[in-house]
């Protein structure tokens, strides 16, 4: 080969060296990571034990409270792992159906089969938690509101602000030794529903959605989950080079 050509080759190829050679490194500063279902239990005994709590789900057609704070948990769970996903600071593993660490230690090249060839990867770190609270608060209007609403009263109007709060405590554990990394928890606040009532009853919201109704409380029930998973999943970033550096 002559020398021109030499040189080009290695003006072409290095770069491509270089990036394969950088590729280890990228990927071991990503520490390995899953995330277990979000346990349930605490929510669903609330909306068991709360009569305000089920007749304000019981509004939007949700008479089975345990399974309602089943589902809420579980998609809070995978907007955890969308998150985590989306950041690229992880490799982010699925396990929903393994049980947490012993499933992780069990993992073993006995898991190999003729359709799975491959050895599963084991997760270095476990997120687990649980929802932790679901709370819905109604306030009528102060201040110069307040007192617009007031005067309106001789005409049955009157106004009100509705707030829906989703709560999520997590913890970062390490498969290998079952220590608890970090705990904390993400909370999430949605305050739709603001509007006007008639008669004290229901409401109608500005934009002209009645307020009450299944699409608006749920949409607020999902959009405070959503900012709860959305703050678990920046403090699990935050932990990155933590976590990268121990692994």
């Amino acid at each position: 080969m002559s020398p021109i050509r030499s040189m080009l080759a290695a003006l072409i190829f290095a770069p491509a060296a270089l990036v394969a050679q950088d590729a280890p490194q990228i990927a071991a500063a990503r520490p390995s990571i899953t995330v277990a279902a979000f346990e349930y239990g605490t929510v669903a005994a609330q909306i068991a034990s709360d009569r305000g709590t089920r007749k304000r789900l019981e509004k939007m057609g949700i008479r089975d409270g345990a399974n309602f704070a089943e589902a809420l948990g579980l998609g809070a769970t995978d907007l955890i792992v969308e998150g985590l996903v989306k950041s690229g600071a992880f490799r982010v593993l699925e396990r929903r159906e393994l049980d947490a660490i012993r499933q992780e230690q069990s993992i073993t090249p006995d898991s190999i089969t003729s359709a799975s060839p491959t050895r599963i990867a084991r997760a270095r770190y476990i997120v687990s938690g649980s929802l932790t609270r679901l709370g819905f608060e109604e306030k009528h209007l102060g201040g110069m509101a307040g007192r617009l609403a007031s005067a309106a009263f001789l005409y049955g109007l009157g106004g009100k602000k509705n707030t829906t709060q989703v709560n999520l405590t997590a913890r970062v554990i390490d498969a290998e030794t079952g220590e608890i990394v970090a705990s904390f928890t993400g909370e999430g606040i949605s305050t739709k529903g603001w509007g006007i009532t008639v008669f004290g009853m229901g409401g109608w919201g500005l934009g002209g959605a009645k307020i009450g109704t299944e699409n608006i409380r749920e949409s607020a029930i999902g959009e405070a989950t959503a900012k709860a998973a959305a703050s678990v999943a920046e403090r699990i970033g935050q932990l990155r080079a933590t976590l990268a550096a121990d692994a």
